[in-house]
C-alpha cells in the first residue's frame, strides 16, 4: 500500500503544478464530460449555457480561447465519466463559492488519479494469484513509470480512459472468484453497463471476462437486466439530445469518420507520432506473454479493438494526447503478459528493463512538452 501513497503523491504534485501553470485542469475531450457534469450538478440538465459560455471564452495562461469544439446542441460524449466526476465537484463547491474556478476542474483530475491507482491496485491483487510478489511489484512499477499510464495518471488524468481502465482492472480481479449469488450477477451487469456509458469501444474488453464465467440462462438474464440499468443514464441523455433512445452519436453520426485503410492499423501500433508499441514498448512484452500463455480470446479482442481504433480516420495520425491512449483500458490484460515475461527474468534483468522503460518514458515526456512533439501532424 505504501507504494500507492507514493504514486498518489507524485501524481497529485505533478497534476497540481501543471494545472496551476496552465490555469486549467481539463483538456481536449475532457471538456465534453465536464460540461455534462457541471450542467447536471448545478443546472440539473445535460446542457447549461453558463458552463458553455465560460469554456467558449476561457481565459488561459496566455490568451483567451474556446474549449468547445463540438456541436453545443449535441454533446457527443458519453455520460458515464461525467457522473463519476460529480462527487468531487460537489466537494469542491464546499470550499469555493465560484463554481467556475480551477478548484472545480481539479476535482475530476483527482478522481482520475484515484481511478488509475485503484486500477493498478486491483491488477496487482489479481496477478498475485499467479505470480511472485517481487515480479508483480516490478510489473506495477513499470506500468506506472514506464508506460503511457504515467502521463494519464499525472498530467492529464481527467478523461474517460481512467474510469474505463479501473473498471476492466476491477472486473478482472472480482470475477476470478465471483460468488455464485444472484445479486452479484445483477451488479456485474450494472458494471458492464457503466463501462458501456464510459467508453463504448472499451465494452468489447468485457468479452474475455464474460466468457470466463460459468453462466446459465438465469445468470445471463440478470447480467442483461443489470446492463440495461447501468446504461439508463446514457439512454436518458440520448433522449434529451435526439428525442429518441435509439440514437447515439458514435453509432449514427460518426460514420463519416470511418476509413478502412490498413495503414491506419500500422500507425495505431507503430507510428513514431503516437503508436502504441513505440510510445509504450513495455506493451510488447505483454503481447509476447499473452501469446506464450495462449490467451487467444484476449489477443483476438485486442486485434478487433486495434482495428476499430485504427479504422476511425480521426485517429489515423495519432496526434491526440500522449501515446496511444485508446489502449489504456487494455492494460489490465497486458499486465498479465508482462508479468509472465518478467517472471522469467532474473531480478537484475527486471530492474534493468524497468529502468529502460522509465528512461524512455522520461525522454518522450521531455519531447512531448519541451520539444513540442504534440504539434507534429
Amino acid at each position: 500500500m505504501k507504494k500507492y501513497l507514493i504514486f498518489f503523491a507524485i501524481s497529485l504534485s505533478l497534476f497540481l503544478g501543471h494545472s496551476i501553470t496552465t490555469k486549467h485542469a481539463i483538456y481536449g475531450d475532457g471538456n465534453g464530460y465536464y460540461v455534462t457534469a457541471w450542467s447536471l450538478l448545478y443546472d440539473h440538465t445535460f446542457k447549461s449555457d453558463t458552463i458553455l459560455e465560460h469554456l467558449k471564452n476561457f481565459k488561459g495562461k496566455d490568451y483567451t480561447f474556446s474549449r468547445i469544439f463540438w456541436d453545443e446542441n449535441k454533446n457527443p460524449y458519453s455520460v458515464g465519466t461525467s457522473l463519476f466526476w460529480i462527487p468531487s465537484m460537489a466537494i469542491a463547491s464546499v470550499f469555493s463559492s465560484n463554481n467556475l474556478d480551477l478548484l472545480h476542474e481539479l476535482g475530476p483530475g483527482i478522481t482520475g488519479i484515484i481511478f488509475m491507482l485503484a486500477g493498478l491496485f486491483f491488477i496487482e491483487k489479481y496477478l498475485l494469484n499467479f505470480y511472485t510478489p517481487r515480479t508483480t511489484f516490478f510489473t506495477i512499477l513499470t506500468l506506472f513509470i514506464g508506460s503511457n499510464l504515467f502521463y494519464y495518471s499525472t498530467l492529464e488524468p481527467a478523461l474517460s480512459h481512467q474510469p474505463a481502465f479501473f473498471f476492466i482492472a476491477f472486473l478482472l480481479y472480482w470475477t476470478r472468484d465471483l460468488k455464485d449469488k444472484s445479486s452479484n450477477y445483477l451488479i456485474l451487469g450494472i458494471l458492464f453497463g457503466l463501462v458501456q456509458i464510459t467508453r463504448i469501444a472499451d465494452t468489447f474488453l468485457l468479452i474475455p471476462i464474460f466468457f470466463a464465467l460459468k453462466l446459465d440462462i438465469k445468470k445471463i438474464m440478470l447480467i442483461g437486466l443489470g446492463f440495461v440499468l447501468g446504461m439508463a443514464p446514457q439512454i436518458t441523455a440520448q433522449y434529451y439530445y435526439y428525442g429518441t433512445v435509439a440514437k447515439n452519436f458514435y453509432v449514427t453520426e460518426a460514420s463519416n469518420q470511418w476509413s478502412f485503410k490498413l495503414i491506419h492499423l500500422f500507425e495505431y501500433l507503430f507510428s513514431y507520432q503516437k503508436g502504441m508499441f513505440v510510445w509504450s514498448p513495455v506493451y510488447l512484452l505483454g503481447i509476447y506473454g499473452l501469446v506464450r500463455l495462449k490467451k487467444y480470446l484476449i489477443l483476438a479482442t485486442f486485434v478487433f479493438i486495434w482495428c476499430l481504433g485504427a479504422f476511425w480516420s480521426e485517429h489515423s495520425s495519432m496526434t491526440a494526447g500522449f501515446g496511444q491512449r485508446l489502449a489504456i483500458a487494455s492494460t489490465p490484460y497486458l499486465a498479465i503478459g508482462i508479468t509472465y515475461t518478467y517472471e522469467r527474468f532474473t531480478p537484475t534483468k527486471q530492474v534493468i528493463y524497468t529502468s529502460l522503460f522509465a528512461l524512455w518514458n522520461i525522454f518522450l515526456l521531455y519531447g512531448f512538452y519541451i520539444l513540442k512533439w504534440k504539434n507534429l501532424s
